[in-house]
């Protein structure tokens, strides 16, 4: 229930701070240029941004990397919370919102996501 709370409060408080940093892009920036989203990744940050109510354009993407977690819970489980231990392909996210960070592991299509 705890969990639930500071999830609730976290996304909250992300709204707050990208309204009042918003902007209109239509793309995340990666603040690098040769640093390339890849395909699927920019799709689980579109995803990301709309569960978020944010615009692709508030989000700075930061990195990704593809990873094999070690449960189906993503390598993040609940205190509470059961979980298959099986590996999962996946990938683990870095996305910045108004200079704060973010990192988010997902399953490999980006359908199951959770926040660290």
């Amino acid at each position: 229930m705890m969990k639930k709370i500071l999830l609730i409060t976290s996304v909250l408080v992300l709204a707050l701070i990208v309204a009042a940093f918003a902007t209109q892009s239509e793309k995340p920036n990666n603040g690098d240029p040769g640093n390339e989203i890849p395909e699927k990744v920019q799709e689980i940050v579109d995803r990301i941004a709309e569960s978020h109510n944010l615009t692709a354009g508030q989000i700075r993407f930061i990195s990704a990397e593809e990873i094999e977690w070690p449960s189906a819970c993503l390598g993040l489980a609940g205190e509470d919370e059961m979980c298959a231990e099986v590996i999962t392909p996946g990938w683990k996210i870095v996305l910045s919102v108004a200079d704060e960070e973010f990192t988010f592991h997902t399953d490999l299509n980006g359908e199951y996501i959770r926040q660290k």
